[in-house]
């Protein structure tokens, strides 16, 4: 197969994506399934199962970790240190021509997505 100018400048473009740093801090209710936080006073990590608002109170989740019998009662604003929170934008729109694609990455390393631009148009 031959290369020429054109096939090579289009085997270049990448889609870029810009984002915006989260606090190193985060309340529980930012948690979702999947997540991984270090609570206050706690050695270690724990991975979150599943959350859920605390029945008639909306001060309060119960947050159900891996490895643990029963779900915790934590206030919804009480702060957690972020260490994996992998999340799933569909149909994210391409600033310029406003094609969709799905964006998945983690919040604590690279923050959440502001602007997408897709291959076509970071040419």
């Amino acid at each position: 197969m031959t290369s020429t100018p054109e096939s090579a400048a289009l085997s270049r473009r990448r889609e870029m994506l810009l984002t915006s740093s989260i606090d190193p801090v985060q309340p529980i209710s930012a948690f979702a399934p999947g997540d991984v936080l270090e609570l206050p006073g706690i050695d270690g990590v724990l991975r979150v199962e599943a959350v859920a608002p605390f029945p008639d109170s909306d001060r309060y989740r119960l947050v159900a970790f891996a490895g643990m019998p029963v779900p915790a009662m934590l206030a919804a604003d009480m702060t957690c240190v972020p260490r994996l929170m992998l999340r799933r934008w569909p149909d994210f729109p391409c600033l310029f021509c406003r094609r969709t694609a799905t964006v998945q990455h983690d919040m604590v390393t690279h923050g959440r997505p502001t602007t997408r631009i897709c291959a076509n148009c970071s040419g």
